[in-house]
């Protein structure tokens, strides 16, 4: 408890996850290619998905122990509250769990969550290529958060009457494919922010978007993947006004805020980029679920 106290705060990430699990509901049931849903078939899916990225949490954990010994000692591997074995041991309950859940919400979706899994073990192994990826900061960061197109797609045919048997490719609909894929960049946002620094902030051993791309191409990043996500869920959803604007506003101000950070350079205002960015995908989420409240 004290590890995911740290490392996995509980308010942000299941607020998140919540919102991410209640969204892809709310979206098979607007293009109706649902069976019945019920409160049981939301808490399997939740616990899914929590589950799923709580393990991407251990992979870190795991693979950034050597720099987090000389680095970071303050976190919990380094300065012994768990061992490396623990988290492994973890890892390997996690995909259990995460087997047994599906079989209960969709027996014969259990493949492509096993393309997920895969997917995701290669990521933990860094595609067998750590020494030609790890310097490549930006491609590094994508071919890690693809994995959240297969997670959507994976609890998309969880909780829907369409498999991968059927239908179009991958067996899905254009709309639901589209969606899956726009959670790519909405991915990418949180990523991309989370390491970009002011000049004061950044370290020589570290690799950060702010040095690879400069501070202004950093905020440009990010920027263009909220507003590719954001233009993603206008096209699929039939949206709302207030939708329309809120999502237009909320691309508005990381641009601005960007802006203000790249121009005058200072720690405060970095950290409140950072946390404005990073709490971009929550945002995303609520305006999306009140357009299908409010209509």
């Amino acid at each position: 408890m004290q590890f995911i106290s740290e490392r996995f705060n509980p308010l942000t990430h299941l607020s998140m996850i919540f919102l991410f699990v209640l969204t892809h509901f709310q979206i098979i049931q607007f293009y109706s290619v649902v069976r019945e849903i019920n409160y049981f078939d939301f808490v399997l899916a939740f616990f899914y998905v929590t589950f799923f990225f709580f393990k991407l949490r251990l992979y870190d954990e795991i693979k950034d122990y050597d720099s987090d010994l000389l680095l970071r000692p303050q976190r919990p591997l380094p300065r012994g509250l768990l061992e490396v074995d623990d988290l492994k041991l973890a890892i390997g309950i996690l995909i259990g769990l995460q087997f047994v859940l599906a079989s209960l919400l969709n027996f014969s979706s259990l493949a492509f969550v096993g393309v997920t899994v895969a997917y995701s073990l290669l990521m933990y192994n860094e595609f067998f290529i750590p020494k030609w990826l790890g310097p490549k900061l930006t491609t590094y960061a994508v071919t890690h958060t693809f994995v959240t197109i297969l997670l959507s797609v994976s609890l998309f045919d969880l909780i829907s009457d369409s498999h991968f048997s059927t239908a179009m490719p991958l067996g899905f609909s254009l709309p639901l494919t589209l969606y899956a894929i726009s959670t790519w960049f909405l991915f990418n946002v949180f990523e991309f922010a989370r390491k970009t620094y002011s000049k004061d902030e950044e370290r020589s051993d570290v690799l950060s978007y702010s040095k690879v791309w400069g501070r202004y191409g950093a905020v440009v990043l990010t920027l263009s993947q909220a507003i590719i996500a954001s233009y993603f869920a206008h096209y699929l959803l039939s949206p709302s006004t207030f939708m329309t604007y809120g999502l237009a506003l909320l691309c508005f101000a990381v641009g601005i805020l960007g802006l203000v950070y790249a121009s005058l350079n200072r720690p405060g205002i970095a950290k409140l980029y950072r946390g404005l960015s990073s709490g971009f995908i929550i945002f995303y989420f609520l305006i999306i679920n009140l357009r299908f409240f409010w209509g």
